[in-house]
């Protein structure tokens, strides 16, 4: 764990507690928050210290809920201890060296403990009490409310497939995080009367007033443009090539505590890619919302001038994780669409642009079950913008596949699951045999390509596929990578996640220690009702199929007209992006090799 004043490093993550703090300070019924984290490396926690603004007690689950809607599930205290006001030093700040322990001022679930009914809840219990080292634990208690985190997670998951002979993917803990919820699911799974899919069929409603009510005319050249997604990765380089394609003022909704902040925040990210420029401030409108809240958060009056203002949508941004169970998601990634839909309807009728994934290809209510939380969540969004299209309204869906760093400078997002496979492989000095293609489109391409291709004039209705067409073995980019001067050993599968039991899960700060649980999954790929895929295959595996491919095809061609050609992934390029990683210090630098 590292710390920059109140920057830490928990469990492979960078996290400011401010930001954690004002979030909490947004809740109705709290006052002051402070954050901070006890305990040393695997065993470390956030905890929240709060000010009630009365006594009326909190519940813990909805502010739990709260929390996750506006922060990543590792952002998220693992403990919250209620005090009447905070420790300040001589200077009126906060003393956080004299904050009590949480102990008696813990805010609990429940404070009644309530046993054990079925034979499948007491094996639950006795399994949680023994993973997160408690005397007991009952089954209203909820796993991460008592301490829980991913990598408890693993281990927990691994004793109850010896248990109860069933393997249950990840995201089952963050959706049902009770002994009682996870024994029912448990139960409901051994049972052979079983329909997993009718909840996807019911997801797909779209609200009945979101329907174009005026003549839609296409304007090939918009001068009002609506971006979600401008601080995520790809939203970055497209909201660039929106301003470099277009002379349109850019409306950006940012989750912010005001329009200060949110312009903060979208200089500070597009200075970090190197896509800063003054002249962009005269063109950019920054917009304090959120996609997980009615109308994205904003007043009604607000939210109408908006729709009549703009005259384009590209609905870009999405909460990203794959762990995640498809609820937990449901909020910004559904329902965020749902309401960029309004938008879109709402006065004048705007055309709009989605940004899908490739995982939504071939896919169907039946076979959405087993599919992680994050595609499940694209796959009904794509749906409920294609019932908009049956409505009348303009819409393109975009599906690209892994997208890489940029092409020339090599800049990427080191925390990409792919660049964490490859920079914790390299820690570990080993990697393992897989008989996988590694599939990554630069972000340049993906970016140039999009804003291009929503800009023709025959765009409309169409869904396009950005996937690079070659894919390469993963052996052979084991093989670059050692030729580019990094020793690495392909070993067994079997191996590798023997060092990752023994070496990584010590190391909070490795790379790979975020990934530990969808790493260390049974490699048997056998569970109850479901085909999951070996650990390590969700990494590098592009969810690509030869529908996929095929539908990539069409994409490909109307981009040659423009001279748009996704950059070969080769030995050069992976170069770049090894060379980007260790000036940014996130590699070491490599040893004086030549290469070949």
């Amino acid at each position: 764990m590292g710390r920059t004043d109140h920057q830490v490093k928990l469990r492979g993550f960078r996290i400011e507690l401010g930001e954690i703090e004002s979030v909490l300070q947004q809740h109705p019924e709290i006052r002051q928050a402070v954050v901070t984290v006890q305990g040393d490396s695997s065993q470390a926690q956030l905890i929240a210290y709060v000010v009630l603004q009365s006594r009326q007690s909190l519940n813990l689950t909805d502010l739990r809920s709260f929390c996750l809607r506006q922060l990543p599930d590792y952002m998220v205290p693992a403990v919250f201890v209620s005090l009447k006001t905070l420790p300040l030093t001589s200077n009126g700040k906060v003393d956080r060296q004299a904050l009590p322990a949480p102990d008696q001022s813990r805010l609990t679930l429940d404070e009644t403990y309530i046993a054990p009914r079925t034979p499948t809840e007491e094996r639950l219990a006795e399994i949680w009490a023994e993973v997160l080292h408690l005397d007991r634990v009952g089954i209203a208690d909820n796993f991460f409310e008592l301490g829980g985190h991913s990598l408890l997670i693993t281990q927990l998951l691994a004793q109850v497939r010896d248990l109860f002979q069933i393997d249950l993917p990840l995201r089952s803990l963050f959706e049902w995080s009770t002994v009682a919820d996870l024994a029912n699911y448990i139960d409901r799974l051994q049972s052979p009367d079983i329909n997993a899919t009718s909840r996807f069929e019911n997801e797909i409603t779209l609200d009945p007033v979101i329907y174009p009510t005026s003549d839609f005319s296409d304007q090939l050249e918009p001068t009002h443009i609506f971006l979600t997604g401008a601080t995520g990765f790809l939203g970055a380089f497209l909201l660039h090539e929106l301003l470099q394609q277009t002379s349109a003022k850019i409306y950006c909704l940012i989750r912010a505590t005001d329009a200060d902040a949110g312009w903060q925040k979208i200089r500070n990210h597009l200075t970090h890619y190197q896509l800063w420029h003054d002249r962009y401030t005269s063109r950019l409108i920054i917009i304090v919302g959120d996609l997980a809240q009615p109308l994205l958060g904003l007043p009604p009056k607000q939210f109408g001038e908006i729709a009549n203002q703009i005259d384009v949508i590209y609905h870009n941004g999405a909460l990203v994780n794959f762990t995640y169970p498809y609820t937990a998601l449901k909020a910004v990634n559904v329902l965020g669409t749902q309401e960029v839909l309004r938008l879109s309807c709402q006065g004048k009728t705007k055309p709009i642009h989605y940004v899908s994934t490739i995982g939504t290809v071939a896919v169907s209510s039946e076979s959405a079950d087993r599919l992680d939380g994050y595609t499940q969540s694209k796959w009904v969004a794509e749906q409920l913008v294609t019932l908009a299209k049956a409505r009348g309204l303009p819409v393109c869906i975009y599906r690209p596949g892994r997208i890489a760093g940029h092409s020339e400078s090599g800049i990427c997002n080191p925390d990409d699951h792919t660049f964490r496979l490859i920079r914790g492989c390299l820690q570990l000095g080993i990697a393992p045999k897989r008989n996988l293609q590694v599939n990554l489109a630069p972000v340049d391409y993906v970016s140039r390509a999009i804003a291009h291709l929503s800009l023709q004039p025959d765009a409309r209705g169409k869904t396009y596929h950005l996937v690079n067409p070659d894919a390469v073995p993963w052996n052979q980019v084991i093989q670059w990578i050692h030729e580019c001067g990094y020793p690495l050993q392909l070993v067994s599968l079997d191996q590798w996640q023997q060092s990752l039991q023994v070496v990584v899960t010590a190391q909070p700060d490795h790379p790979l220690y975020p990934l530990i649980p969808m790493l260390t999954t049974n490699a048997s790929g056998h569970e109850h009702h479901r085909n999951h895929q070996p650990p390590a295959t969700k990494l590098l595996d592009p969810f690509e199929s030869d529908l996929a491919q095929q539908l990539t095809q069409a994409t490909l061609r109307e981009l040659n007209h423009a001279a748009i050609v996704c950059p070969a992934f080769d030995r050069p390029l992976l170069k770049t992006y090894l060379t980007y990683l260790a000036q940014e210090q996130y590699l070491k630098s490599p040893s004086n090799q030549v290469m070949v």
